[in-house]
Order: C-alpha cells, then structure tokens, then sequence
C-alpha cells in the first residue's frame, strides 16, 4: 500500500521533458548557407544547401525528443 502511493506521489510531480524546438537552427543554417553560397560565387546552392542542413538538424532533434519520451 505505502509502495503505491510514493509511485502515485511520484508519477504526480513528473513531468515528462520539454521538446526541443528546431526553427533556429534551421533559420540560422539556411541564412549561414546563402552568405557562405554567396561569398563562394553560388547562393542559391548555399541556400539549398543550408536548408537541408537545417532539416537534418531539425530531425535529429526531433529523433531525439522522441527516444527521451
């Protein structure tokens, strides 16, 4: 009976973790890609390029957040 309720009291004070949000690092990859692209004589594949380096951060993130849960 006491087990049960220290396991309740604590499922009650748990809470399960915050998600971490990715839009910055996707934002901050795809500017950082079009000025790198840029400089290098191409920005639209540095654009391009950044995107889809911000799309795979943005996913191991979420990758992540889903094993934490």
């Amino acid at each position: 009976m006491a087990r049960s309720i220290v396991y309740a009291l604590a499922m009650i004070n748990s809470r399960p973790p915050e998600p971490r949000g990715a839009g910055a690092a996707i934002a901050l990859l795809t500017i950082s890609g079009a000025v790198l692209g840029a400089v290098l004589g191409q920005p639209s594949a540095g654009l391009l390029g950044g995107i889809c380096l911000g799309v795979l951060v943005a996913v191991a993130l979420w990758l992540g957040d889903r094993r934490r849960r």
